[in-house]
């Protein structure tokens, strides 16, 4: 299967949370990616259609205290813009 889910912002720090919140030590992740291009597109169309078919059935209200209220990004260049924003910076610190 694919680990797509990976490369949400969010994945690490939720991850490393889990693991802290039952006593352990996060894991080491390696994630090995194909073409950068060919990721973030397949990443857009896998969080778009995600999200699409959240509405799909009656979801309506996002976790804008995880994702912040600039998630979902609009466009591609707001997902750039958002991948080297502080709070994913930071998200990535709280991981470690």
């Amino acid at each position: 299967g694919c680990a797509q889910y990976l490369t949400s912002p969010t994945a690490p720090y939720l991850i490393a949370k889990a693991y802290r919140d039952a006593g352990e030590q996060p894991p080491i992740l390696v994630v090995c990616v194909r073409d950068p291009i060919d990721q973030t597109k397949s990443w857009w169309r896998y969080e778009n259609n995600a999200m699409e078919w959240g509405r799909s059935m009656g979801l309506s209200e996002w976790n804008n205290d995880l994702r912040s209220v600039l998630y979902p990004p609009n466009s591609i260049f707001e997902a750039l813009e958002y991948s080297m924003s502080q709070y994913t910076s930071d998200l990535f610190i709280a991981a470690e």
